[in-house]
């Protein structure tokens, strides 16, 4: 519930701001969620300099920014304007060799309003606390999927065309949870169902891109019901689509590895957020998986991982092919009767 609540509240701290007209000396906007980052960071400065005044308006980039020239700029009396806005963004200054500028910020003048846009920040940085103590710092984490699936839902109906719960779900899967590609995809979805009243799966199907990792899931469902037939089909067409057998013999065991650590949570009695929490999979991730692991015992789901490893080594060590490697080993843990081929 805590990663929950923190998405949603990242989410309205600069509109709040802005709602009270509350004016900073320092913003920092970071994390993992690109989309939501340049959102927030148009907003912010759409507020701070609504004409987008350039006599007042600079923007630095990159890890090679000249501190001094940055501080000479903001000890310059802003043209015509209360104060001047600097942009700074990708500096790399909040994992080393901001002190300088922490320094500054803590005695800038109301004269002059810092934003920061980065990708990668160290909260015991100097730079951090001092932009923390005299201003405002977000973090935009990764939202959760009833988020996401709120957001795609309000843009659909935005359009005046309906869609299903279920749906929504399953664009969220197929896609995942990065929203600057859930926004490219919604729109790509719009465009294609121009004329529809009503988005459905088949749409979905349609417009998103299948993904090598989505052919991989196709396997890992088909194994899980022991459909041989599905699973070598699959696996021929990665071949033809020229998918190095080690890839996806890796890929493989990187599915049954997470198969094992949600059926671990499992029974441990955690669901849904908690087995994300605890595992550090996306939620949308362990309830893709939950049907799979569900017809499994975690000692069956350790076995087919050890089997996968053992196959693995088999070609490693001039054995077989690594065709024969992963076409092998499908077709034992498709088997009914347990058969081993690796020894």
């Amino acid at each position: 519930m805590y990663q929950k609540s923190r998405a949603i509240e990242c989410t309205r701290v600069i509109p709040e701001l802005i709602k009270n007209n509350e004016v900073k000396r320092a913003y920092l906007l970071y994390g993992e969620e690109a989309y939501l980052v340049r959102q927030n960071y148009n907003k912010l400065l759409e507020f701070l300099m609504p004409d987008m005044d350039t006599m007042n308006y600079n923007v630095f980039e990159g890890d090679k920014i000249n501190i001094e020239a940055v501080t000479d700029l903001a000890d310059t009396m802003p043209f015509f304007k209360d104060y001047r806005v600097i942009v700074i963004e990708n500096s790399g200054l909040f994992a080393k060799g901001g002190e300088a500028l922490a320094e500054y910020i803590k005695k800038a003048s109301d004269t002059v309003k810092f934003i920061f846009v980065e990708q990668n920040v160290d909260a015991r940085s100097a730079l951090y606390k001092a932009v923390n103590d005299t201003g405002v710092v977000v973090n935009y984490v990764r939202q959760d999927e009833s988020t996401l699936a709120t957001w795609i839902k309000g843009r659909i109906v935005k359009e005046g065309k309906s869609v299903q719960n279920s749906v929504v779900a399953f664009f969220v899967q197929r896609v995942g949870d990065d929203m600057l590609l859930l926004q490219n995809e919604l729109e790509k979805l719009l465009t294609y169902c121009i004329d529809n009243d009503e988005i459905t799966i088949n749409d979905v199907k349609a417009v998103t891109n299948v993904t090598l990792e989505d052919k991989i899931f196709d396997m890992i469902e088909a194994v899980s019901k022991k459909d041989r037939k599905t699973t070598m089909m699959l696996y021929h067409d990665l071949l033809a689509l020229k998918e190095p057998p080690v890839k996806i013999l890796a890929l493989l065991q990187a599915e049954f590895k997470r198969l094992f650590l949600i059926k671990e949570q499992l029974n441990l009695g955690r669901y849904g957020n908690q087995i994300a929490d605890a595992t550090g999979l996306k939620e949308f991730v362990v309830k893709k998986r939950m049907p799979i692991v569900g017809k499994y015992e975690k000692n069956e789901v350790a076995d087919i991982f050890h089997k996968l490893i053992d196959a693995d080594e088999a070609y490693k060590s001039g054995n077989i092919s690594d065709v024969m490697a992963v076409e092998t080993v499908l077709f034992e843990i498709t088997e009914t009767d347990g058969k081993k081929y690796f020894s």
